[in-house]
């Protein structure tokens, strides 16, 4: 099933100092990072306050996704969290092809913090349509050399599983065991065996007893369980 929360969070904003729909377009379309990122942050307050901005998608996708700058990646992944990705009719927005291949290149970017939070993105994403074309990038970032990846990639597969079935992801169960086995982050540890109690509960059991006597020294966070 396809859904998605209603935002509760309500931003008061003073109407007379907004700048309009054509101003926001203009700066987005700005060769400046300053204009773009100024634009994106009305756009996310404006949207958060209810108005859905529409038309401006394809201006973001056409000439702000290709940006670098720090500032804007972030601002991204709020704005993709926020904007209506269907039609009316409840189908996905064709724009949103878009945003996926947007979306699959951050998967991989060299960055492993703009990695992290796409993942993190992606674990509130629940338009399957949009995800299923990322799924073999996400199991990748299973085994990235950094932890603040594998820590992000393990949840999202674990909400994949969650929300859409254990046929989504079929192997998940087994990369996370091997994960498990040769972690050393002990968060990234954590959220691989908090997968496995709720999606693979044999191998969770399995494991847990392969190290019931290294337990004492698994951490604090490991020994909440």
């Amino acid at each position: 099933m396809e859904y998605d929360k209603n935002c509760t969070v309500i931003i008061n904003l003073e109407s007379d100092k907004q700048p309009s729909a054509a101003e926001l377009q203009k700066k987005l379309e700005s060769s400046k990072e300053t204009d773009k990122r100024e634009a994106l942050e009305h756009i996310i307050l404006q949207m958060m306050h209810g108005e859905p901005h529409a038309r401006l998608l394809m201006s973001v996708i056409r000439f702000v996704v290709t940006s670098n700058d720090h500032r804007i990646k972030k601002l991204l992944m709020l704005y993709w969290e926020i904007v209506d990705k269907c039609k009316p009719d409840g189908e996905l927005k064709e724009e949103m092809i878009l945003v996926c291949n947007a979306l699959r290149n951050d998967l991989m970017h060299p960055n492993e913090f703009i990695r992290g939070s796409t993942l993190r993105l992606l674990c509130k994403v629940r338009y399957f349509k949009l995800l299923e074309p990322l799924v073999e990038p996400i199991c990748r970032n299973l085994v990235h050399r950094h932890n603040y990846v594998r820590r992000n990639a393990v949840m999202c597969v674990y909400s994949l599983v969650k929300a859409f079935g254990a046929d989504v992801i079929p192997h998940a169960p087994e990369a996370i065991e091997e994960l498990l086995l040769v972690e050393g982050d002990l968060s990234t540890k954590r959220n691989a065996f908090l997968f496995l109690i709720h999606c693979a509960q044999e191998r969770a059991v399995n494991y847990l007893l392969s190290v019931q006597d290294a337990l004492p020294g698994l951490g604090d966070i490991f020994q909440l369980f």
